[in-house]
């Protein structure tokens, strides 16, 4: 109900240095304290891929549940492969256009494993759907379609989400 949270699963906080000077090891040293025993703190160097790789996660199983009006489990189905397959690769090929190297079959690899953790819940663009709220569609899949179309790439898959998504969040 509205005001509630319900805690349904353990993640862990990704951190980089991403540009200016680099993070002190002090600082590190100070922002590792904030961590608890169940939600650990990874540091990445570089933070890019990292950040490549959760906007993979996001632009499979958020667009693909709100379509599917689905949990996110059922992601996991034989009939989504190769949606999912399409997905990454183009993501993976606007990626290495923009200097970012990602291994097809470790990003794979972890929105399987995402899907699977977070089997029972609805994200969060099913749930804009369902209440008629805006969603991050075009932050998302548009933001991978904006950098192709930079690169003079072709992403239909994700064009393809991004257009029935907002198609719709307008009905």
């Amino acid at each position: 109900s509205q005001w509630q949270v319900k805690h349904s699963g353990f993640g862990v906080t990704q951190l980089g240095h991403y540009c200016g000077s680099a993070m002190s090891t002090a600082l590190k040293m100070r922002i590792s304290h904030l961590q608890s025993d169940n939600q650990p703190i990874e540091w990445y160097q570089p933070v890019l891929p990292v950040l490549w790789q959760k906007l993979a996660i996001n632009a499979v199983i958020n667009p693909l549940t709100a379509l599917n009006q689905c949990a996110n489990g059922q992601l996991a189905a034989t009939e989504y492969q190769s949606q999912i397959s399409a997905i990454i690769d183009e993501l993976v090929e606007v990626a290495k256009y923009d200097d970012i190297i990602l291994d097809k079959a470790a990003v794979r690899a972890r929105v399987y494993q995402v899907i699977e953790l977070t089997s029972a819940n609805f994200s969060s663009m099913y749930q804009d759907i369902a209440h008629n709220r805006p969603t991050e569609i075009n932050e998302i899949n548009g933001y991978i379609c904006q950098q192709a179309k930079a690169h003079h790439l072709k992403v239909p898959k994700n064009q393809y989400l991004v257009d029935k998504v907002l198609q719709l969040s307008q009905s």
